[in-house]
């Protein structure tokens, strides 16, 4: 078990955003402290000692998760990628299956996010679609179609990006408009004004009071009102729990 309120987590643009609380601290030399060490050194860019404190964490206990996914966002901070994804791929193997309390955050997606930016940085191309597909497969969250959307993206394969948006909206939240909103940006920059307006049109019916949605509705000629929304389509799909 572990007790965390958020995570390091580096965003599919690249930026790596702290939000990490540690857990209830059990004495001067507990991971949970050297973790949160850790969190505010690199709150603080000072990598040198969130190294050091993490480097102690580990030896401690090998088998920190946590520890292992912090060590991985430090190294991708120092642009030591191959290091940042052995460490990430630890901690995926030690935080995967973890049982979580209610009011923990489940740290793997993070891990996920984090563990893909490594990869991609290597230029490794193939191992990083086995890993985006391996984690969609293994999870099938809308969450994890996003980033494999996103990565796709990044590598140019724009078809394989489609697929995965799709899978993303399909499976997304009731109330969650992003996965067609980014499949409207994606049918926008390919010069798709029929798909863009449709992707649109849903996510109109998710949000209707949304400027942002109104606006660019109105961009293409369509007037905001009633009979503009479009049901989204959520045939074969079966969410994982």
């Amino acid at each position: 078990m572990f007790n965390v309120s958020g995570l390091l987590r580096p965003c599919v643009r690249g930026l790596v955003v702290l939000t990490l609380l540690a857990g209830v601290l059990t004495g001067c030399e507990s991971n949970p402290f050297l973790r949160r060490q850790a969190v505010e050194a690199i709150s603080e860019n000072d990598l040198g000692k969130a190294e050091r404190v993490l480097t102690q964490a580990i030896q401690q206990r090998p088998g920190d998760g946590l520890a292992q996914y912090l060590m991985g966002t430090v190294r991708l901070k120092q642009n030591r990628n191959l290091d940042a994804q052995l460490h990430l791929e630890r901690a995926w193997t030690l935080l995967h299956g973890q049982p979580l309390r209610a009011d923990e955050v489940d740290p793997v997606p993070a891990v996920l996010d984090a563990l893909a930016e490594s990869i991609y940085r290597q230029n490794a191309n193939a191992a990083l679609i086995a890993m985006l597909q391996s984690s969609a497969s293994e999870y099938g969250k809308s969450r994890d179609f996003v980033r494999q959307a996103e990565y796709l993206l990044k590598i140019h394969d724009v078809d394989g990006a489609k697929l995965a948006f799709h899978k993303a909206a399909r499976l997304s939240d009731l109330n969650d408009e992003q996965p067609y909103l980014r499949l409207a940006e994606l049918f926008e920059s390919l010069g798709d004004k029929e798909n863009t307006v449709a992707s649109l049109r849903i996510a109109y019916g998710i949000k209707p009071n949304s400027p942002r949605i109104i606006a660019w509705l109105a961009k293409y000629g369509v007037q905001a009102g009633p009979g503009v929304e479009i049901a989204p389509d959520r045939s074969d799909v079966t969410p994982k729990k």
